[in-house]
């Protein structure tokens, strides 16, 4: 199950000094959301700054090294973090 991974990683940059990572849920079926390509639920994606309309999907495995491994590939912001 993703949820209790999902949640720990959003505790760890929630409780650092940064602004710049900000982490959401939404139910697709509830909301107009036209670019989630996802293949799985629940899914992931990140958005950088500027891009709203194009995000990178993750696929990797569902734990929290993974999703940290993810967030550094593809977040500078979370790069600063570690």
């Amino acid at each position: 199950m993703m949820l209790p991974e999902y949640e720990k990683i959003a505790e760890i940059v929630k409780n650092t000094t940064t602004k710049n990572i900000i982490f959401g849920r939404i139910d697709v079926s509830q909301n107009d959301v036209t670019d989630l390509d996802a293949k799985r639920y629940p899914a992931v994606k990140v958005y950088k700054e500027g891009m709203k309309h194009y995000g990178y999907l993750y696929e990797g495995p569902r734990t929290v090294s993974g999703l940290a491994t993810f967030l550094l590939d593809h977040s500078p912001a979370f790069k600063n973090l570690v």
